[in-house]
């Protein structure tokens, strides 16, 4: 039996269960479209608890979810785990599942020097791979010297990152200011970071810690406020593929391959880049599944889960089939406090919560995933979904 955690483990899961595995899953949010997929589900939040804002600590969020899924390991005949989003930055936690119930992926060890920016860095210089300056912020003085190299804007961002939230653009003196007064007794909790301005995309791999195969490139979409949100670097979805001359996809896919090598990463898992000027400038790991696993099922026979474990045992595709047009996935988030009512189930509609839960501003309303053989007809259609959704809550 598998046991799935993830603070969103429906995408896991549903392609977890096409392969006809026993799946149990521990999830956080609880969506109603997770339960008819698995055969239990475990959840931290539960509808009586309303709003989303019952839970404003994402540092104790990830360690509830973490005892709730070493309590069902406890009952339940678990043999492995597949770890999905919200715990990149916790290896301390990978650790305590990883001795209750192993981990199929990369291991604790593997998280810990994946998810660290400085010796990232390090081993990437050495690589002559390019990355944005960046150093730990520690006292007020750090961050000005620092400012006073790059210049205006620059980035600032906490070491545990979710989904882009609480990453800061620093755009003029007025507001280092600001932000050295909120936080000056807590830099040593941040980045520094030089901002690259260019195109935010992501790429998908799967590995054995000694081969790979590169899966896709992908389109970030980062911060896009039609989408409800209004923070700048707020993970937004995904296009798959992101269009590119075969010359520049042959640069990231060497690049990629050569990161992945240097970590020993194992079975399915992300790279987050910058594209500059066709210049790839790398930005994070994300040492896990990742976003775009149901994108490439819509466009291809993939199942991430399935080369995932296959990685796993050492078996890694030699080839792959082309891509049957475009896939996009697109978060809603609420721009408004708002009460849900309930939301029609619809094949395009996905982590569609519970009726009568309050959203705050920032809130996730639900994930919108399309697909298209023309990229430019997938746009229109998903901005017409958009829309509809908005005028419907």
């Amino acid at each position: 039996m598998i046991l799935v955690v993830s603070f969103n483990a429906r995408a896991i899961a549903q392609l977890a269960k096409k392969m006809r595995l026993e799946v149990v899953v521990v999830d956080f949010w609880g969506d109603q479209d997770l339960f008819s997929l698995v055969d239990k589900v475990y959840t931290v939040f539960r509808p009586e608890f309303k709003s989303y804002a019952a839970f404003p600590d994402h540092t104790r969020n990830e360690e509830t979810l973490v005892d709730l899924a070493l309590d069902v390991i406890s009952k339940e005949k678990i043999d492995s785990v597949l770890l999905g989003s919200g715990l990149d930055d916790r290896p301390d936690l990978w650790e305590k599942i990883n001795s209750s119930a192993p981990i199929l992926g990369n291991s604790p060890e593997c998280i810990r020097a994946a998810r660290n920016l400085l010796y990232i860095h390090e081993i990437l210089q050495q690589n002559k791979i390019n990355f944005p300056m960046t150093l730990l912020a520690k006292d007020p003085s750090n961050v000005t010297k620092f400012k006073d190299v790059t210049g205006f804007p620059f980035v600032i961002k906490p070491i545990k990152t979710l989904g882009g939230v609480g990453i800061r653009l620093i755009r003029s003196e007025s507001e280092l200011a600001n932000f050295l007064d909120e936080n000056s007794k807590k830099l040593d909790e941040y980045y520094v970071q030089e901002f690259i301005n260019g195109e935010n995309i992501s790429t998908t791999l799967v590995g054995n810690k000694r081969d790979f195969k590169f899966l896709s490139i992908n389109e970030q979409l980062i911060g896009i406020q039609k989408y409800g949100t209004f923070l700048p670097f707020k993970y937004c979805g995904n296009v798959t593929p992101f269009e590119c001359s075969s010359e520049l996809a042959r640069k990231i896919e060497e690049i990629s391959i050569r990161i992945s090598k240097r970590f020993k990463l194992s079975g399915i898992f992300g790279i987050d880049f910058v594209l500059k000027k066709n210049t790839p400038y790398f930005m994070e790991i994300n040492p896990r599944f990742p976003g775009t696993i149901e994108l490439l099922a819509m466009i291809s026979q993939l199942n991430a889960v399935k080369l995932h474990l296959d990685a796993i045992n050492g078996i890694i595709p030699t080839e792959l089939e082309e891509f049957q047009g475009f896939a996009m996935k697109v978060v809603l988030f609420a721009k408004k406090t708002l009460k849900i009512q309930k939301i029609e189930p619809h094949p395009y509609l996905f982590d569609i919560p519970h009726p009568n839960i309050t959203l705050e501003p920032e809130d996730p309303i639900c994930t919108i995933q399309i697909s298209n053989k023309n990229r430019e007809n997938l746009f229109k259609r998903m901005e017409g979904l958009v829309n509809q959704m908005f005028l419907k809550i």
